[in-house]
């Protein structure tokens, strides 16, 4: 069985991938949204545009990003939405999606 974690390309893939998220994707110190306020986090949809920029195919659609962004966040644990973070009343697992969330 094909599994994320245990494909030592893949993992050399999706560091090679969050290295540049983390250059070009603006994590901001702080963001608010109504009355609650964020630390440290970026827009989820900013992150799928950058994905959608980059030459070769490295993301060919919007969804194809957002499978990208999943695989980022379930295999490096490379980000998690702000919710889960904070441990706020919504502290369930929120998926990556292709919105204006923070994560």
């Amino acid at each position: 069985d094909f599994s994320w974690k245990d494909d030592a390309f893949v993992r050399i893939y999706l560091n090679h991938v969050a290295a540049s998220l983390k250059k070009h994707v603006e994590v901001k110190a702080s963001r608010r949204y109504h009355a609650s306020v964020y630390k440290d986090c970026f827009i989820a949809s900013e992150a799928v545009d950058f994905l959608m920029s980059l030459p070769n195919g490295v993301a060919p659609s919007r969804s194809h990003a957002v499978l990208l962004c999943q695989q980022l966040a379930l295999t490096l644990q490379l980000f998690e939405h702000v919710c889960e973070k904070e441990g706020g009343e919504e502290s369930l697992k929120k998926e990556f999606e292709d919105d204006y969330l923070f994560f």
